[in-house]
């Protein structure tokens, strides 16, 4: 699997001819009776399976858009026969079969972009299933990375789903974090296995928001409280693992609040004409997380990075409106902490950004 992950350029034949085998092997097991077999033979079975799967998901991205486009079907319909037959399983090692299933979902999504288009009525149901597996971390994380990845390759033909995913992605915010209550108090006591499902689902709504133009309105508010509750969380700083998380976990809200404002700001930018009119309420929480962030000693260099983009994206988006929100000792410490940053990304949006506002005080 990692020789062909990362072969290089002149191996590309090599590859697709493994790539057939991978699928025929694939076809071959698919045909044994599991009835007729043993637990202990669905067990090898299913780890067999389960690595095909992680060399499919390692090869695809390696395929030209024509050439995986050739082999999509074939593929699709092992993995749908494949999941059918994960449904009917009682064999545990399915799980990890199912996880390495959707990344074979992924990786083909991202190879042949639009052109998967087709398969989604088929592929919807085991979607929807997936994510609701809130206690199988693995698959439902997969499975909200797969959501990111439609929204960004098919919008079109995401567009008629999108109501049920987006719900199915709140019940288990509800469910797994009580978001009608302070997340401060579930962020800590939440089981790992839920709390890490947080910044992916977040993540998502970054993605659904940069992608779907208009057809993100209706989500825009609930979205927005959603990130407002996670901005807040509470860990105990004395767990570095608790501290990671929680830097991990911002910096997904502050790509997602990016994410929301530049989408937005593709219509109108400079303005707070179009659909920036429902970011302008919340900007002075988003400001004030900013500070708060780049306050405190823990948050990373990436995290900071982040920060001073997200400042230059408000700029860009707002103009001059935004200078009386920006122009404050918590922006410029944030900004001179990302300017000294030994991190060439961090201090390049740090620069930036401090580039942007300059030029709104001189306007």
């Amino acid at each position: 699997m990692e020789m062909i992950k990362y072969a290089a350029k002149d191996c590309y034949s090599c590859i697709q001819q493994t790539t057939m085998v991978v699928l025929q092997k694939m076809n071959d097991l698919l045909q044994i009776d599991q009835s007729q077999t043993s637990n202990e033979d669905c067990e090898s079975l299913a780890e067999q399976q389960s690595l095909l799967c992680g060399t499919l998901a390692s090869v695809l991205p390696k395929f030209d858009r024509s050439d995986a486009l050739a082999i999509s079907d074939q593929i699709m319909t092992l993995m749908l026969i494949l999941f059918d037959r994960i449904q009917s399983s009682q064999v545990m090692q399915y799980s990890g079969v199912q996880e390495e299933a959707l990344l074979v979902v992924s990786a083909l999504v991202s190879s042949i972009g639009p052109g998967f288009g087709k398969y989604l009525e088929h592929f919807f149901r085991i979607l929807i299933s997936s994510l609701k597996k809130v206690t199988e971390k693995d698959i439902c994380c997969n499975a909200t990375g797969l959501v990111g990845d439609l929204v960004r390759n098919v919008t079109a033909d995401i567009l008629p789903f999108m109501e049920e995913i987006i719900n199915v992605l709140f019940d288990t915010l509800r469910v797994c974090f009580c978001f009608n209550v302070p997340i401060r108090y579930h962020v800590i006591q939440n089981p790992t296995t839920q709390r890490s499902l947080l910044p992916h689902i977040i993540n998502v709504f970054g993605d659904c928001a940069m992608s779907l133009g208009d057809s993100f309105i209706p989500y825009h508010v609930h979205v927005v409280e959603t990130l407002k509750q996670a901005c807040q969380a509470e860990v105990d700083l004395n767990d570095r693992d608790m501290v990671d998380y929680l830097n991990l976990l911002r910096q997904s809200c502050i790509d997602t609040f990016v994410s929301i404002i530049q989408g937005a700001g593709e219509q109108a930018p400079g303005t707070n004409m179009g659909k920036l009119q429902y970011v302008v309420p919340h900007m002075g929480f988003i400001v004030n997380f900013i500070e708060h962030v780049g306050s405190q000693s823990f948050s990373t260099e990436d995290l900071i990075g982040s920060c001073c983009g997200l400042v230059g994206d408000i700029v860009t988006c707002f103009g001059k409106e935004s200078l009386q929100l920006l122009d404050t000792d918590g922006i410029r410490s944030l900004l001179a902490k990302g300017k000294s940053s030994k991190k060439a990304n961090t201090k390049k949006y740090a620069l930036w950004a401090s580039k942007q506002l300059s030029k709104l005080r001189k306007m």
